[in-house]
């Protein structure tokens, strides 16, 4: 499972295929894999982009098992920048040191508020997975984009 979703790791091809390139992050999906997995499990490091990370990972060790909630908050923070062009929180001028207490402490703002064509439906699933709250969040990866295919 890859650790570090965010636009510059997404590739779009050229039939509108996306590819997530930066592989170097990722974990294993499975307990099989663990065993083959590199330092940056088992030396707890935390490489990766604090915007895009899930606020649960604050919380958690690097070693910590990644799920599906985990990904689909990633996406829906891509979805988020897609649809109004800026991220969901305002973390420019926040050390990194405040990123989980700026994320986990207020909601981001909704993406109608800054991209009115974001508004309804759109709105809704976007904000569904970028809960902080887990059990809010898509549990499949196919709800997600099946939830945005209806939406279009």
């Amino acid at each position: 499972m890859h650790r570090d979703i965010k636009p510059s790791n997404l590739i779009i091809e050229a039939h509108g295929r996306v590819s997530v390139i930066n592989s170097g992050r990722a974990a294993p999906h499975t307990d099989d894999d663990r065993a083959a997995h590199t330092m940056l499990t088992e030396t707890d490091a935390l490489v990766v982009t604090l915007a895009y990370i899930p606020p649960e990972r604050f919380a958690a060790p690097a070693s910590a098992a990644l799920d599906v909630v985990s990904g689909v908050h990633a996406l829906g923070l891509v979805l988020y920048e897609l649809l109004t062009d800026t991220c969901a929180w305002e973390l420019y001028e926040v050390s990194a040191f405040d990123v989980p207490r700026a994320v986990s402490s207020a909601p981001p703002r909704p993406p109608s508020a800054l991209a009115p064509a974001a508004a309804g439906d759109l709105a809704a699933i976007c904000l569904t997975a970028i809960s902080c709250d887990t059990s809010r969040r898509y549990t499949s990866v196919d709800e997600f984009p099946d939830d945005i295919e209806s939406a279009r």
